[in-house]
């Protein structure tokens, strides 16, 4: 099975000290969610298997239907035991 091996950005995030980041955000109390299964989502490349640039396409859909926040699931190398949570350790060659 092919594993969803992808490097580039699919959001801009600003990050701030911890210090200067408030306890309880107020875009959190009004979020819209929507939990995307990279795999399966939308395949960019036609190789049947859903990938980032998928997702990046059809980001202005979701926006349309009210979408204010994205929960991705894994997206890294796995050996696939735990729908993808089981992370491959690499070892230094």
């Amino acid at each position: 099975m092919k594993k969803i091996i992808t490097a580039f950005a699919l959001m801009a995030t600003v990050l701030t000290p911890a210090h200067a980041a408030p306890r309880n955000p107020s875009w959190l109390s009004h979020a819209v969610f929507y939990q995307i299964y990279p795999s399966s989502f939308m395949d960019s490349n036609d190789d049947g298997i859903g990938d980032l640039r998928g997702i990046q396409s059809r980001l202005g859909y979701l926006k349309q239907l009210g979408i204010t926040a994205i929960w991705l699931n894994p997206i890294f190398e796995s050996g696939w035991f735990d729908g993808g949570y089981d992370v491959i350790q690499r070892r230094a060659c």
